[in-house]
């Protein structure tokens, strides 16, 4: 399904978990995996906030006459009894919701990601599995002489103390949903992707860093260049 999706689209991101059953398939908790496997009495949305509560925590459940613990802090599902293991996984899903979007669905649709392929230059210690971590980038790399470098063309006489590379993995996957749809539109064209700046008020900081750029708020610092996409 194509998706056309307007600048006035506001996107929610939900997530939810998974475990990885013996045939390799990603199955939701609370959902039957095969014609052989029990669901999890305990589901997505209940795995999500006791998560939220104590991310190291431990819950138990159920599947069948199976009791079993999953660890938040492993990522890892275990047979109380069998001591049997299995991979669990907490991916995100987008929804879009009004500004006129184009789908089957009218004015809400949904993706989920299960996908984790981040940039190479990224920090693999620091990928956090909610919200965002600032990793200072060293001044002996490329990224950081690239950046400087545009930086300067522009902002003549200015000097970088110091810069701090965002590492948000729900927003990253976002983005790489969002490109993926363009190239759809455009017939499989690349994306005319460009590096720009943008100056804001430090008290907005963590808000862009954790949620992205919100453009029911543009212009309140000017818009020089036009409105934020």
């Amino acid at each position: 399904m194509t998706v056309a999706m307007r600048l006035d689209s506001i996107i929610r991101i939900e997530f939810i978990w998974y475990w990885l059953d013996e045939k390799g398939r990603w199955i939701e908790y609370g959902k039957r995996g095969s014609e052989h496997s029990a669901a999890a009495t305990i589901t997505s949305f209940e795995l999500e906030t006791a998560f939220l509560a104590d991310h190291r925590g431990v819950v138990f459940f159920r599947a069948g006459t199976q009791l079993y613990e999953l660890s938040f802090q492993e990522m890892v599902q275990r047979n109380v009894y069998y001591q049997t293991k299995r991979r669990v996984s907490r991916w995100p899903r987008i929804i879009f919701f009004g500004g006129g979007q184009e789908c089957d669905k009218g004015h809400h649709f949904e993706s989920s990601l299960p996908v984790h392929v981040f940039p190479s230059s990224w920090d693999q210690s620091a990928l956090p599995n909610l919200g965002y971590k600032l990793v200072t980038v060293s001044k002996t790399t490329g990224e950081y002489h690239e950046i400087k470098e545009l930086f300067e063309n522009t902002m003549e006489g200015y000097i970088i103390n110091r810069l701090q590379r965002i590492q948000n993995p729900s927003l990253w996957q976002v983005f790489q949903w969002q490109r993926e749809q363009m190239k759809k539109l455009s017939g499989g064209k690349e994306v005319d992707e460009r590096l720009l700046f943008h100056g804001t008020s430090t008290s907005h900081l963590h808000d862009i860093c954790a949620q992205n750029f919100d453009w029911r708020i543009c212009g309140t610092h000017g818009t020089l260049y036009g409105k934020e996409l």
